[in-house]
């Protein structure tokens, strides 16, 4: 029987709703253990158990000093699972035990957002934990930097106002609605 797979993800707290989503979808032989970056400063023993027990890793490093801890763990386990570390910072990328290319390509999946990435990240590490070739998992998915969202509408999402407006004028006519609109500006992922 073939050992369960661990997957750990140590990320910035605001890709933790996404990728957890994401770890739920995955097959029940596949344990993911997702940390953030409070976790790094409040738990850091919980951080480096969780690189131990990995198969895979994928780091988002952040650039605060506590992150420094983990930098030595990282190049352990490297010697022996495949650890992806990226960064806003691109010497913190020398911590990836992958060839650069492969930790570019992770790093789309996390930086263009979306549940659908998330899920393509996830498969791309449980690849690399079981030594398969990444090229079957899907090309991350190119998301817009900034669009108009709407929950009901039967786009993703609008690229420009007038879109929107040409959606939305139709859409409050049809359900009686009047008044002003109320928008929200939130990340991307």
């Amino acid at each position: 029987m073939e050992q369960q797979a661990v997957l750990t993800f140590i990320v910035w707290s605001s890709h933790m709703a996404v990728l957890q989503e994401a770890a739920a979808g995955m097959p029940g032989d596949v344990h993911v253990r997702i940390l953030c970056s409070r976790d790094v400063e409040d738990q850091p023993e919980a951080c480096l158990d969780a690189i131990d027990a990995a198969r895979a890793v994928f780091v988002f490093r952040g650039a605060d000093a506590a992150w420094n801890l983990l930098d030595d763990r990282l190049k352990l386990a490297g010697a022996n699972v495949p650890v992806v570390c990226v960064a806003s910072d691109p010497g913190a990328w020398v911590l990836s035990s992958v060839e650069p290319q492969t930790a570019e390509r992770a790093y789309r999946y996390l930086s263009y957002g979306g549940a659908e990435n998330a899920a393509r990240l996830m498969q791309f590490m449980l690849a690399l934990a079981h030594g398969q070739a990444v090229e079957t998992v899907a090309a991350p998915q190119l998301m817009p930097w900034e669009g108009l969202w709407h929950p009901e509408a039967p786009e993703p999402f609008f690229e420009s106002v007038g879109a929107y407006s040409a959606w939305y004028n139709d859409y409050a006519q049809r359900k009686g609605l009047r008044g002003r609109c109320v928008g929200l500006l939130f990340g991307r992922h």
